[in-house]
């Protein structure tokens, strides 16, 4: 009898373990195959039968240097925690003590002692991409480790080459060993894809119909693939609730190319509403990350990293959003999109994750269809802090964080005098003395957060706080006033929000030179102080909801700015000086909802901008100069009811043009060449008469002209070339008739109700993926040619 996938592969490697002739064996696969699951499947077999003493687990970046593996303190924290030379930080926290404070060399030569007299089974798992060759890094350990007159094997687990062909990574690998030690895991068969999915999923899950059938195809077209399986049991018994729900999750993977797998993204975006789509976008951006370069985080300096950036939405109580926090990333690590790692650490494969399968994520409501809101703003406007951004790669971090009585804060330990360094904590369990008695005596803290505090005054907490960094003080209602005499000149980020009782910003940044990011959302200020303007190393400026604030002097020192965010500062006038010239790294400028008339005309001098949105603008007539933002992804005008007219006459050089928003404007027709965007809105554009035919158009996805009841004529020709078209919304318009959609292959979405004058609609049946017809509402309809 054949051996199943699962099974063949644990024996494969048991009898090469058994092999004298064989020291390395190298476990390949690709991401999410189950080789860690594999190894963890021989290591338990291997020690019942008496191969080996004790296993060792060891987690290499792909990118380190194994002649440096001695100085990796993760590594050392890891095997001496396995030995018991140091306790988890579960055991003890008061005790914990920190591998930094043992000599490094002596920790090596306990753990070399200990190994001295046992049979050694060293399992290095490789993540990310790597340049190394398995010989050096077998070497390096038996150095490390002194295991040359040891019995030992060591078990490579890797990323295979054949799963890295056509990325950029595959010119990193070397050869891999000698190919009689190398095994290449296989995906699961069939019956075992079917039996995990069912094991997965439950059987209540089976008992709704179509759930079967949903199953067998998801089986057959996926690859089969363990983590892509316990996603689908997820999905699976998420929409379970109702025959409905699994229709919509049977569309979503339906959606999927025709000559590729089901993807595991497809599952994410499709409705699956655990995981928050700030996070999601914040995983899968490709500019600066918290886990930059492939590291490892741990597990609760993750969960802090989300709190502060606010991913996780308004912070009542921190117990509640480190619960909510931890749920997130438990679903992210049974998605597989984030790997555990050894001893509460955590990492991510971001060349695994593509922002472009997330971007246009659609979610309909009452048949009117959105672009998902965490696009519009990028990375940049789903973060509070930009703290990715702010913070060199020299930074390390909130440190190892635990959870407790309503707080985050970083582990400490007396017996060491480890200080508090991280503290993120509400009012809820502390009263206001206990907090002033902490502060006072915590001299080594640099990242502080009050969340829902009544502070009336900050000199009390922060007379004692020299060394901060980050300080964060997030919907402490009763703030009104801060003392000009603090002295923060170490401080990189501050966050003062949600406190409209605050009027006025004291003349202290002289006193904080170091600032890089700023967010002063919902105060009540009217003005910045002139010390401001002379933060030289500001990147981040967030003034979202300042409604009483009018005007922005010179940025001219900011020449390191890149985010730049006014939305709903209602009374927002103007710039002092509106060319942005010495901001050449701008890229995201939201002035959504202010009173603005014109914008900066100097935008050639800021072509690195991504994001222009001016939506809700009402005293906005027109737009100049937009050719010269060569790289911007998203311009959205929506709401800015007097807009008519761009001064270009053709965007054709805005190449990198994503989405194009015009709703509720007064454009009468559009740019000769709008530059292949993919989603084009013009709803309630009550000057629109016509959609001649554009050639600039054939990446087009999404086109919603819904509402816009002067519109009565769309071109023959119009549709030719929108083979890409998945969403058309022509609701509430007056057109008579349609072209013809034959083209139209990827058309999944057809809405056309309320549209009075419509009298005829072209034959449907060539639109195979047509999944929503709707027509209600139609009352001159004729019917629909065949």
């Amino acid at each position: 009898m054949e051996l199943s996938t699962v099974k063949e592969g644990i024996a494969k490697v048991l009898n090469l373990l058994r092999a004298h002739h064989a020291e390395t064996v190298v476990l390949v696969g690709e991401p999410g195959i189950g080789k860690t699951w594999t190894a963890r499947e021989v290591s338990y077999q291997a020690i019942d039968e008496g191969l080996f003493d004790i296993t060792l687990w060891a987690y290499l970046n792909g990118k380190c240097d194994t002649a440096q593996l001695s100085e990796c303190k993760s590594l050392l924290e890891s095997i001496a925690h396995q030995l018991y030379l140091v306790p988890t930080l579960e055991e003890c926290e008061v005790e914990y003590d920190n591998v930094e404070a043992e000599i490094g060399s002596y920790l090596w030569e306990k753990i070399s002692e200990i190994l001295a007299e046992k049979r050694l089974l060293l399992i290095v798992e490789i993540y990310g991409p790597s340049n190394m060759v398995e010989e050096e890094i077998v070497a390096a350990f038996r150095t490390l480790l002194k295991l040359n007159q040891q019995s030992y094997k060591v078990l490579i687990t890797r990323i295979s080459r054949n799963a890295l062909l056509g990325s950029s990574r595959v010119s990193e690998l070397e050869p891999l060993s000698g190919e009689d030690s190398v095994i290449e895991l296989k995906p699961l068969s069939v019956q075992e894809a079917s039996c995990l999915l069912r094991e997965k999923a439950g059987a209540d899950a089976y008992n709704v119909p179509g759930v079967n059938a949903l199953a067998e195809n998801f089986i057959i077209k996926t690859k089969r693939l363990p983590v892509t399986i316990t996603m689908m049991a997820k999905a699976l018994r998420y929409y379970s609730a109702s025959e409905s729900a699994v229709r919509m999750l049977k569309r979503t993977l339906e959606g999927a190319p025709e000559n590729q797998s089901y993807s595991i993204k497809l599952l994410l975006h499709s409705g699956y509403d655990m995981l928050p789509n700030s996070i999601l976008m914040d995983l899968c951006w490709h500019g600066s990350h918290y886990f930059r370069d492939f590291r490892s985080v741990y597990f609760n300096e993750l969960i802090a990293y989300w709190v502060v950036e606010g991913f996780l939405g308004r912070v009542n109580c921190i117990e509640q959003a480190y619960n909510d926090g931890h749920r997130v990333l438990m679903e992210l690590i049974d998605c597989g999109v984030v790997k555990k790692l050894d001893e509460g650490y955590v990492f991510i494969d971001r060349d695994d994750l593509n922002l472009d399968e997330f971007r246009c994520h659609i979610k309909q409501e009452e048949n009117c269809i959105y672009l998902d809101e965490c696009y519009r703003g990028g990375s940049y406007g789903t973060n509070s802090l930009g703290l990715a951004t702010v913070f060199d790669d020299k930074w390390e971090g909130f440190g190892k964080i635990t959870q407790t009585n309503g707080m985050m804060k970083t582990i400490c330990s007396s017996k060491r005098g480890h200080k508090l360094s991280t503290l993120l904590i509400d009012e809820n369990n502390i009263c206001w003395e206990v907090l002033v008695k902490l502060l006072t005596s915590e001299q080594e803290l640099q990242v502080l957060g009050l969340f829902n505090w009544k502070l009336k005054s900050l000199s009390a907490i922060l007379s004692n706080c020299a060394n901060l960094q980050v300080l964060l003080l997030r919907s402490c209602t009763l703030i009104e006033n801060i003392n000009q005499t603090l002295n923060l000149d170490k401080l990189v980020v501050l966050e003062i929000s949600g406190t409209s009782s605050l009027k006025e910003i004291p003349d202290v940044f002289g006193n904080m030179p170091n600032l890089q990011s700023i967010n002063f959302s919902e105060l009540s200020i009217d003005k910045l102080p002139s010390s401001f303007y002379k933060l030289s190393e500001l990147v981040w400026l967030i003034l979202r909801g300042c409604s009483c604030f009018k005007e922005m002097e010179s940025l001219a020192n900011m020449k390191k700015l890149i985010m730049l965010d006014l939305s709903r500062s209602t009374s927002f006038k103007t710039f002092k000086d509106p060319t942005f010239q010495k901001n050449p790294e701008l890229r995201m400028l939201n002035l959504s909802e202010t009173l603005i008339s014109s914008v900066p005309i100097m935008f050639k001098k800021i072509r690195n901008l991504t994001h222009l949105l001016l939506s809700g603008c009402r005293h906005l007539r027109m737009l100049c100069k937009v050719t010269s933002l060569t790289r911007l992804q998203v311009l959205d005008l929506s709401g800015a009811s007097i807009f008519h007219k761009f001064n270009d006459k053709s965007l054709a050089s805005n190449t990198s043009l994503d989405i194009l928003d015009l709703s509720g404007t007064e454009i009468n027709c559009l740019p000769s060449n709008i530059s292949n965007p993919r989603h084009l809105y013009l709803k309630n554009c009550s000057k629109l008469t016509k959609l001649p035919f554009k050639e600039g158009l054939v990446r087009l996805e999404v086109l919603d002209v819904s509402g816009t009841f002067s519109l009565v004529e769309i071109e023959e020709e119009f549709f030719e070339h929108l083979k890409h078209l998945q969403i058309l919304n022509l609701s509430e318009t007056g057109i008579r008739k349609l072209p013809s959609l034959l083209n139209l292959s990827g058309l999944r979405k057809l809405l056309l109700s309320c549209c009075l004058s419509l009298e005829e609609v072209p034959d449907l049946n060539s639109l195979t993926k047509l999944e929503v017809v709707d027509l209600s509402g139609c009352s001159a309809l004729n019917g629909v040619q065949e």
